[in-house]
């Protein structure tokens, strides 16, 4: 078989290709080829693995299942759909050639290379799929601006092969436009599972359609962030026009990132007057991490603010037992009592048999309080 591709006449190729032609059998052995075609299709310069397939042939050794899904790994990153279509052609005469492996290489060869037609007739010809079919699909459709046709893969995918990158692939072909982040949000809701990509799929989505407050809260709950979450809000804060929430979504940003004096500039250089949400959001980062040189004159600023918030004054409070200043924690105190501010005392629930049972700090209220301290004495 020939390929249509331009002549190769690299010495460096003829001879790492015979350096094994002392013995006959070994030119014929398809794992020694494969070996060499593979540093090839997966190197700088794929296009060389089609001459070296070319080769093989020629001298009569036989291609593999694990030969063609290398070449045609190399026409994917090469874009050579044609060749790709010549080895589709191969395939159809081969034994193996339904191997669904096989198929699915050829499915991402015609995607890849912007064929949706031809790897939808693939597909709908495929007697067998698994998820890589599918995914392969909605990937597809999504790059190419039909999440219409994607959604249509995703609703036919059998429950069993429906997985996260069915899930996420799709989200996010969503939420790339503003009148499809609610149907991202729909879906989203209805995951099974979530990773850090559905999540930052999300973010990304909020902040391209403006949605900050949207963005911020998805933020907030998401378990856990990488570089894509913090570079997304950052984005997001720099794109809309700033409204005082937005600079409070930065400065909080900032805040858990523990860049605290990016945090206190940025805050000084704001064109609208900072509430006493972002000096309190500053003042807490600045707890966290140690910072009471920086918290002293944030809390003072929230002082004179005169916020009615108690966890202001509580904030204020231990920045001053930080940089023990005692007298200032009990100044800090008598104002709290003065303006009868007092703190959120800390609360857990349990649910038993159907019945919420709630435990503040220090209550002894519960009916059952005495057997409760019982039982905690004896473990």
């Amino acid at each position: 078989m020939e390929f249509d591709i331009p002549n190769f006449n690299s010495p460096q190729k003829i001879h790492h290709a015979f350096e094994f032609n002392e013995k006959e059998e070994e030119e014929k052995d398809p794992f020694l080829w494969n070996a060499i075609i593979k540093t090839y299709s997966h190197g700088r310069d794929p296009k060389e693995a089609l001459w070296l397939v070319s080769l093989m042939l020629e001298n009569g050794a036989f291609a593999d299942k694990f030969t063609l899904s290398l070449v045609l790994k190399a026409c994917s990153r090469a874009g050579l759909v044609k060749e790709g279509m010549q080895i589709h052609g191969l395939l159809k005469k081969l034994e193996f050639g339904s191997d669904l492996f096989l198929q699915n290489c050829l499915i991402s060869l015609y995607v890849k290379c912007g064929s949706l037609v031809g790897a939808r007739l693939l597909f709908d010809r495929m007697p067998k799929r698994d998820s890589v079919t599918y995914n392969s699909m909605i990937d597809g459709y999504v790059k190419g601006g039909r999440i219409d046709l994607a959604r249509a893969v995703f609703d036919c995918i059998p429950l069993e092969e429906r997985n996260l990158i069915s899930w996420n692939s799709l989200i996010s072909g969503y939420a790339q436009f503003e009148d499809g982040i609610s149907v991202a949000w729909q879906l989203f809701e209805k995951m099974p599972e979530r990773d850090l990509i559905s999540w930052n799929s999300m973010i990304d989505g909020c902040v391209k359609c403006g949605r900050m407050e949207d963005a911020q809260a998805l933020f907030d709950t998401m378990p856990n962030r990488d570089i894509v979450s913090w570079a997304n809000m950052i984005d997001g804060v720099y794109k809309v026009e700033p409204k005082l929430q937005h600079y409070g979504c930065m400065v909080d940003i900032l805040g858990r990132a523990g860049h605290i004096e990016e945090a206190k500039h940025f805050v000084q250089e704001m064109p609208v007057e900072p509430n006493d949400v972002i000096w309190r959001s500053l003042l807490s980062a600045c707890k966290t991490h140690e910072s009471f040189n920086v918290g002293q004159p944030v809390a003072e600023n929230l002082v004179r603010l005169d916020s009615p918030s108690p966890s202001s004054y509580v904030l204020v409070s231990n920045i001053y037992a930080g940089l023990g200043k005692w007298s200032d924690v009990r100044k800090v105190r008598a104002m709290m009592k003065g303006k009868n501010l007092k703190k959120i005392p800390g609360c857990s629930w349990i649910e038993l048999e159907g019945l919420v049972h709630a435990f503040f700090v220090q209550d002894k209220s519960h009916p059952e309080i005495t057997e409760i301290h019982s039982i905690l004495d004896s473990l």
